[in-house]
């Protein structure tokens, strides 16, 4: 058996909006070489996923994030299809499965 990891973060949002967080518990919060962070932007007004989603090494979080208190925030721009410094990580909500099978796998430990 071969392990990867996918921690999926979803951010709501509605024209209102002018920033999102998604936090991350520093004491539980584990980057490895085979996780992933999936961050999904949820459309409370059309009531859907929007068309793209970032996908994050986890071993970027904290160089992508600010720490505040107990938890690493990550700050996105509500429904925006460019983030400078995210956009690197941004693909096709689509191609999302296609990406994350390309991901290097670890073995299972029995």
């Amino acid at each position: 058996k071969q392990f990867i990891g996918l921690q999926v973060k979803t951010s709501g949002y509605d024209s209102a909006d002018a920033e999102n967080r998604v936090y991350f518990r520093i004491s539980s919060f584990r980057p490895a070489v085979t996780t992933l962070v999936c961050v999904l932007g949820w459309d409370r007004e059309a009531r859907r996923f929007s068309e793209s989603c970032l996908l994050i090494p986890s071993g970027d979080i904290a160089g992508l994030t600010r720490v505040e208190g107990d938890w690493m925030v990550l700050e996105l721009e509500p429904g925006s299809e460019s983030h400078r410094r995210l956009e690197q990580y941004r693909i096709a909500l689509a191609d999302l499965g296609d990406r994350v099978s390309r991901v290097p796998s670890t073995p299972a430990s029995d």
